[in-house]
């Protein structure tokens, strides 16, 4: 295929090969074979690709399984939906029964159906449905996936891909995933989703190399639509596979495309790197681009080196308070009384209610702390809030690990 005397025609070749009866899969590759000096980036769109057998030996029906709808919200019934159909479109007389298998980081306790590993494509029919349907909780979960692998059977055969995964959206915790990304230099490795996920599958990304295979460059970004947001945390998981004397890289996030501020270095000495960093978004702020980018651009840097990421994506801040100082939550029934007080400090009574202006901060524990918002307080909850970032303590959520702070101190 070229640009110049046969682009956007309808290509056909006719394969014969042994090996096809016995492969479940077949892999399609597209190179370029023409690798000199270019000035542009070529693009090549595939509209259609499949293949058409033609058999004098009767082979058994074909079940695939798609993803129809990928997510399902909680709190107002939507669905995830994935369908088991008939891959030959062809109706039979009997039923097939599809067994398959459960994976992701969602369980069963996260939807109301019950999975119970196998459907029935009933006779007649071309297909079977598998809704998912999240349940409502007040747990931080996040963005969560439930794949369905389908299992060899002797009834059919397997065409296509025999995984699909769906997604459940959590209400309590916002999460924001990247709507599209893009190579600049360099190149990734398997579909860009498995960075929505913190499910230990990961998106490889690959410096390309220049200057004759002496250095190596990668510049990869994301874009996210964070509209209407105001305060979001970002938070992605990396690790780095390279020479650990040149591995160096950068990540930044830009709110208009040209001034980009820091969010942390990723390097091989750190091992799996876990960033967090809350942003305080400006006004009117839509997209947000966050890119990555090697620091190190010199001579002998000759093993690409590559970047692997597990999760990428921006999260709603879970507290907010009535002014961005400080990520926390005001109670209406309680928030802001109309009596006079004088300030008090952090270490109130937990069990008592303070008069006067003050925040209730809720949490795991049985009974609520009680805060007063005097400007000393909010020049210390700035600061206990940069150790719990600081300190990776973000597996206990900040309410609950204040909490026990100020309680021990007290």
């Amino acid at each position: 295929m070229t640009t110049s005397h046969n682009g956007s025609r309808n290509y056909f070749a006719r394969v014969v090969d042994p090996d096809l009866a016995t492969d479940s899969h077949i892999t399609v590759r597209v190179t370029d074979t023409l690798r000199s000096n270019e000035s542009e980036r070529a693009t090549l769109q595939v509209d259609r690709i499949y293949f058409t057998a033609r058999r004098l030996n009767s082979l058994e029906d074909s079940v695939n399984v798609l993803v129809f709808d990928p997510e399902g919200s909680e709190g107002g019934g939507d669905k995830a939906q994935l369908r088991f159909q008939l891959a030959d479109r062809v109706r039979l007389d009997r039923d097939i029964e599809v067994f398959y298998e459960l994976s992701g980081t969602a369980v069963n306790s996260d939807y109301r159906e019950v999975l119970r590993g196998s459907k029935i494509i009933k006779a007649g029919n071309l297909m079977t449905r598998l809704f998912v349907t999240p349940k409502s909780d007040s747990a931080f979960e996040g963005l969560e996936s439930v794949t369905v692998r389908l299992l060899e059977s002797e009834a059919f055969r397997l065409t296509g891909d025999p995984v699909a995964t769906v997604t459940i959206k959590d209400q309590d915790l916002v999460t924001f995933e990247s709507f599209r990304e893009v190579s600049l230099s360099g190149q990734h490795d398997l579909n860009y989703p498995q960075s929505f996920i913190l499910d230990d599958q990961w998106e490889m990304i690959t410096e390309e190399m220049y200057a004759n295979g002496n250095r190596g460059r990668m510049d990869q970004r994301w874009k996210f639509d964070l509209t209407g947001e105001t305060s979001v945390v970002f938070k992605g998981r990396f690790k780095v596979t390279s020479e650990p004397d040149l591995d160096d890289f950068q990540l930044v996030y830009s709110t208009d495309g040209t001034s980009w501020k820091s969010l942390g270095r990723v390097t091989h000495q750190q091992g799996v790197i876990d960033l967090i960093r809350p942003i305080e978004l400006p006004a009117g702020t839509t997209d947000v681009w966050v890119r990555m980018f090697d620091r190190h651009r010199k001579n002998g840097d000759t093993l690409p080196s590559v970047v692997s990421v597990d999760l990428l994506r921006f999260e709603r801040s879970v507290f907010q308070m009535p002014t961005a100082r400080m990520p926390l939550s005001t109670r209406d029934d309680s928030a802001w009384p109309t009596e006079d007080s004088s300030p008090v400090s952090l270490a109130n009574q937990p069990n008592s209610r303070p008069s006067g202006r003050f925040w209730r901060l809720e949490s795991g524990h049985d009974h609520p702390l009680w805060l007063v918002p005097d400007e000393t307080a909010l020049d210390e909850l700035d600061s206990l809030y940069e150790t719990w970032h600081a300190e990776a303590l973000q597996s206990f959520g900040f309410a609950d690990w204040l909490h026990q702070h100020l309680l021990e101190r007290s």
